[in-house]
């Protein structure tokens, strides 16, 4: 395996074994041909000539992947990972997998026993006291060979069909294509690419890898002249933000080369292209890209211009750390912000926030403004607009307004302070409506200052929508215990599962998660408590003429205020939206309702434990 903690070791990529199958491969079985691939992943030799990844230190390349579904020691795959998971640095013991695999310590004990024989644990050790009256339990301890190691960080994941694992290797090809077009903007160029493994068989079974033998050329003939210009490659993309980017020591050029050709993909793996490993070829470039450039002044990072004089959206003086749009340079940027302006308008790192998310340092400044206003005219914050002094009302910690303070906070503010100091202009606004107004009020901050300083607007991002989390059978145990309770919280979960004795490893944040994962699926939805406005951590079933509504409704109009380019505006709903609305609403509380007295049918014991 790479060794990702360490920036100063030589790199040391873990032997990758995907040649010529031997002859009895075609025989052997589907858990022999696993156990095989581990040795040899561990360092066992195994005959065939040894493949090596393709990057250096700080890749996912050369990560070991298996079928989860593959019957290993009579049980599966993910059963023997999740044994070799639960071992700490003194070994694994009965009374780790009782409660994980479902076992009792016979029969756990036994399950150790077979994974022994299959070398993945060396064992058992330690005294065996069950034949003392007076300790039952079996302190005995295995510990993971170097072959149940790999497998306990292997990753997991269903094998692709053959026409799949085509597409990518094709979809490689075309990003060779693209890197040799323009060799100069990662400095490298593709010289061939080969199958292997699998890929390079006739045959048309499942693939859990598509393995690919690279071979790539620096663009530049001079390795100095290389080096040197791999360095302002670096220095300016860590200029534009791109600070936290993983580097390995072959090269930053060849590391942006390796993520056009394959990506952050699991399935691709790029490997060196060694002499005594043959493949079929799948591109080669007849040209020549390599440059012989004459030699060039040596190299000299650009100087730090330091942080500007003035904070630009405060305008007070002081050192404002410089800032800009992801993609921009922020050497030249000539917008600067304090570090009370970096946290309110979301530029600061996670560090500097408070433990709310910046609502300590919004009430900090707020207390010190109602007082001493950072201008005598304009907005007290900003200083931009002209204003009057209005009652504004903070949120704490997610009520509607702060119990002393019943008549609210007298400042003068103008349309956009408000919301980055957490303020609104009614107690009642619901949660919703806080949510929105704060993002509106943060893109009108970023917009005025780069309206000031003169800037362009960013370029267009359109984010990736999340994907979606793997349903899992827990899942679906999940979902059925919904639809017969009603309406659960994940303290209801977590309790079940002591007072069942099932589980009991499990907290109330595992299950917070994974009912996170249903409703990013659409499968249940919020309940609200009649006692407040505010949604609540409990959950129920969503059918699906609720969730088509839902869409339906959202996709014409989503309420509340927007930054609209110059101001901070609150659309109108377009006609017939309103109707739309309160028939979702209804229908929201028909189902709450339902789903409530399911519960006092299903879980009469629990209605005084409900939020």
């Amino acid at each position: 395996m790479t060794d990702r903690n360490s920036d100063l070791s030589p790199p040391r990529p873990a032997a990758r074994v995907i040649g010529p199958r031997a002859a009895g491969d075609q025989t052997d079985s589907a858990e022999d041909r696993l156990l095989r691939d581990l040795q040899t992943a561990a360092g066992r030799p195994s005959g065939r000539p040894p493949l090596f990844p393709l990057g250096g230190l700080g890749t996912y390349e050369g990560e070991f992947v298996v079928d989860l579904a593959v019957p290993m020691c009579g049980r599966d795959v993910r059963d023997a990972r999740t044994a070799l998971k639960r071992a700490d640095p003194w070994g694994v013991g009965v009374r780790d997998l009782t409660s994980p695999l479902n076992l009792t310590e016979g029969d756990a004990a036994d399950y150790l026993g077979r994974l022994v024989r299959a070398g993945l644990l060396s064992g058992p050790h330690g005294e065996d006291e069950r034949a003392q009256e007076w300790e039952p339990h079996d302190y005995r301890l295995w510990k993971p060979t170097p072959t149940g190691k790999v497998l306990a960080h292997a990753s997991g994941r269903k094998p692709s069909s053959r026409r799949r694992a085509e597409s990518l290797a094709a979809a490689v090809v075309t990003a060779a294509e693209q890197i040799n077009a323009s060799p100069d903007d990662a400095l490298y160029w593709v010289e061939e690419i080969r199958a292997l493994g699998g890929l390079a068989e006739p045959a048309d079974g499942p693939l859990l890898h598509v393995d690919l033998a690279v071979t790539l050329r620096p663009r530049l003939a001079d390795p100095l002249e290389q080096a040197k210009a791999e360095r302002r490659m670096q220095d300016a993309a860590r200029d534009r933000g791109e600070r936290g980017l993983v580097r390995d020591m072959i090269g930053y050029g060849h590391w942006k080369t390796r993520l056009k050709l394959a990506g952050h993909s699991k399935t691709v793996r790029l490997f060196k292209a060694e002499e005594d490993v043959r493949g079929r070829v799948l591109f080669h470039e007849p040209r020549d890209l390599t440059l012989d450039t004459g030699p060039t002044a040596p190299y000299a990072r650009p100087t730090d211009p330091g942080p500007l004089s003035h904070c630009s959206w405060c305008r007070q003086p002081g050192p404002a750390e410089r800032v800009a749009a992801p993609g921009r340079e922020y050497s030249t940027s000539p917008i600067g912000l304090c570090q009370d302006c970096l946290v309110l308008g979301g530029a600061a790192a996670s560090s500097a926030y408070d433990f709310d998310g910046g609502r300590g340092t919004a009430r900090r400044i707020v207390a010190t403004l109602t007082e001493q206003p950072r201008h005598a005219d304009g907005c007290a914050l900003c200083g931009r607009t002209a204003s009057t002094p209005l009652a504004w009302w903070s949120d704490r910690h997610g009520n509607a307004a702060a119990a002393d303070e019943p008549a609210g906070v007298r400042a003068r503010l103008c349309q956009i302070c408000p919301g980055l100091l957490h303020l609104h202009d009614a107690p009642t606004r619901e949660r919703w409506w806080r949510s929105r107004f704060g993002a509106a009020c943060t893109a009108g901050m970023h917009a005025t200052l780069r309206q000031e300083a003169g800037l362009p607007e960013p370029d267009a991002r359109t984010a990736k929508p999340p994907r979606p989390a793997r349903l899992t059978p827990a899942h679906q145990e999940i979902l059925t215990e919904i639809r017969r309770s009603g309406v659960m919280t994940t303290v209801d979960f977590s309790r079940d599962a002591h007072r069942a004795g099932t589980n009991p490893h499990r907290r109330w944040s595992w299950w917070e998660t994974r009912i996170g994962h249903l409703l990013d699926h659409e499968l249940v939805a919020l309940v609200t408590n009649d006692l407040d406005t505010h949604p609540q951590t409990a959950v129920r079933i969503l059918a699906d003429d609720e969730r088509d509504l839902t869409r339906r409704v959202f996709a014409l109009h989503i309420p509340g205020p927007v930054w609209d380019g110059s101001r901070i505006t609150e659309p109108e709903p377009p006609t017939g939206w309103t109707d739309l609305y309160a028939q979702l609403t209804v229908l929201r509380r028909e189902r709450d309702e339902e789903a409530h007295r399911m519960r006092a049918l299903a879980r009469p014991a629990d209605l005084l434990t409900m939020p």
